[in-house]
């Protein structure tokens, strides 16, 4: 028998939802917001959220490992990071990943990298986006250049109480 596949197929979304994402946030660049200023449209990833950040990219191949032709990228791929802390009893942070994009027949799709591990890591390497696969740090600046995010990257202290850096 073969090996069953981790990955769950990518989710319909609606374009309007990727047009919110556009308007957002430029190609090649991210911004940071607090959960209470995201942009309308795009999600704010519950109660527990506290920071949200985008990025966006293109995607260099339409070809994605796994997945169908007509559910790959064809253009830019926006990057959704939500902030949040842990509800355990240690004081930890948890970090959500979720790529958004349009595929060739135009359609909306979301890869939410839980439920997709391997599709999302395959597009993320396939963009601008690779620098953020283990890199969960919120920036300290508000907006920039992906180049700029890593130089701008702020730790994430453990230990104290969650801050994103002042609000957007």
């Amino acid at each position: 028998m073969g090996k069953r596949s981790r990955n769950r197929k990518p989710k319909h979304v609606p374009p309007e939802l990727i047009q919110a994402f556009s308007e957002a946030v430029p190609n090649g660049e991210f911004r940071r917001y607090s959960a209470s200023a995201t942009p309308a449209g795009i999600p704010v990833g519950g109660r527990t959220c506290n920071a949200v950040v985008l990025a966006a990219s293109t995607v260099s191949s339409s070809a994605v490992l796994g997945l169908p032709s007509g559910q790959a990228p064809a253009g830019p791929v926006f990057l959704w990071r939500g902030f949040r802390q842990s509800t355990g009893a240690s004081p930890g942070r948890k970090v959500d990943d979720a790529i958004y994009y349009i595929s060739q027949d135009g359609s909306g799709w979301s890869i939410h990298s839980k439920a997709s591990p391997d599709h999302h890591r395959n597009i993320m390497s396939s963009s601008g986006l690779a620098g953020f696969l283990n890199d969960y740090s919120l920036p300290a600046a508000s907006a920039g250049t992906l180049a700029q995010y890593r130089e701008a990257g702020g730790s994430l202290s453990f230990e104290t109480p969650f801050s994103p850096f002042g609000t957007s």
